[in-house]
């Protein structure tokens, strides 16, 4: 399935988005103004902490929320990494009844050696990547080469990739990439 790739303001309605600018900018420590690495090991001149909001239940319900409401209706799977983007997958899968697709950053050196962990997708589903913020893409692209990887010949298919927060502008475009909000939106 070809999708235009690229980055795009997730169509949500302005409700939603406003009332995750001002739960967001109402935590504290969201955004830390002073330059901190990435990641992706560039040099940024603040920090968006999205993760921090993960201790409040309803930040969490929050975030996930506004993210279902971006996301493609076909969605018939989630798939996360790291920190970031498993406990979002994760709240979206428990409420919405989604497999959820946990992807290794490190090969495991224990049991059966593995990237993914959880539901394994096939060539019949729909994927949604899910992570916190987006900087460089780097995150959602080794998850769909992972992924991709484990699964062929029964590839799924990657609908999109769904973010809290851009706080870069560029992307590899592997998938495109729908984003709730900016880093500008929690200054």
């Amino acid at each position: 399935m070809k999708t235009k790739q690229g980055i795009y303001r997730a169509d949500i309605p302005s409700g939603i988005r406003n009332e995750l600018i001002e739960n967001l900018r109402g935590k504290e420590n969201m955004v830390i103004k002073e330059s901190i690495g990435a990641a992706s090991g560039i040099l940024l001149p603040d920090y968006v902490d999205v993760k921090g909001a993960y201790g409040s239940p309803r930040l969490l319900r929050s975030m996930a929320g506004a993210m279902w409401a971006a996301m493609d209706s076909r969605v018939t799977c989630v798939a996360a990494a790291g920190h970031g983007g498993i406990p979002l997958a994760t709240a979206l899968s428990v409420e919405h009844d989604l497999p959820l697709i946990l992807v290794r950053d490190e090969l495991k050196n224990h049991g059966r050696p593995t990237w993914l962990d959880g539901y394994v997708p096939t060539g019949r589903d729909f994927v949604a990547v899910v992570d916190d913020v987006l900087t460089t893409g780097g995150s959602i692209d080794r998850i769909v080469k992972k992924v991709t990887e484990t699964t062929a010949p029964r590839t799924p298919a990657f609908l999109e990739a769904v973010v809290v927060v851009k706080r870069g502008s560029t992307c590899s475009g592997v998938v495109p990439v729908k984003y709730l909000l900016t880093r500008e939106n929690l200054l």
